[in-house]
């Protein structure tokens, strides 16, 4: 029994319920860890780019303003086929399975809010929140740095993302070359 018990046990390893704060010191109030994991992760994706108001004034003004269709049910079909399952639920606590399985009814009103969502060419609040988990990479659990951020993101975003991602993909075929790679 212990052999099994072992076996089963083996590779999981409890939440650590403290962390180092900037300096070094050790923090264990829940709300104290909250706010430092906060912390790190606003430093972690939030820099500036120095040349990114340069890069948006130089797109705005090579940009030609194309009319480009508004997605169709179909596409909205194969978006939520493409959802992979077993994945956690965004903070909207919908699973892709429940979207996957729905019947038409459900994938027309998906399809109805995509359809706002691009002519209004403005997203929910809801998608651009995200719940970021850290998981351990190595050396220290109690530093914040050896931690990476996976974020979980609402599943009608995800739809919404596959169906622009597939969009742009021949704008880009244009514009990057054979020669660049890891995009």
């Amino acid at each position: 029994m212990y052999k099994k018990t072992g076996q089963l046990k083996k590779g999981f390893q409890p939440r650590t319920p403290v962390c180092k704060d900037k300096k070094g010191e050790l923090l264990e109030g829940e709300e104290e860890i909250q706010k430092r994991w906060m912390e790190h992760f606003k430093e972690l994706l939030n820099t500036e780019s120095n040349g990114k108001e340069q890069a948006d004034q130089n797109i705005e003004a090579s940009a030609q303003k194309q009319c480009i269709e508004e997605p169709n049910t179909q596409e909205v079909r194969e978006a939520i086929k493409e959802l992979r399952n077993n994945k956690a639920p965004g903070g909207d606590n919908i699973c892709a399975e429940l979207v996957k399985y729905g019947r038409d009814k459900l994938i027309q009103l998906i399809y109805g809010l995509i359809k706002d969502v691009w002519r209004q060419e403005v997203m929910p609040k809801e998608w651009t929140m995200t719940i970021i988990c850290p998981i351990h990479k190595k050396g220290n659990k109690t530093d914040c740095q050896n931690y990476r951020g996976f974020s979980i993101l609402s599943v009608i975003y995800k739809v919404f993302a596959k169906i622009l991602a597939k969009r742009l993909s021949s704008y880009t075929e244009q514009i990057i070359g054979d020669y660049q790679c890891g995009f």
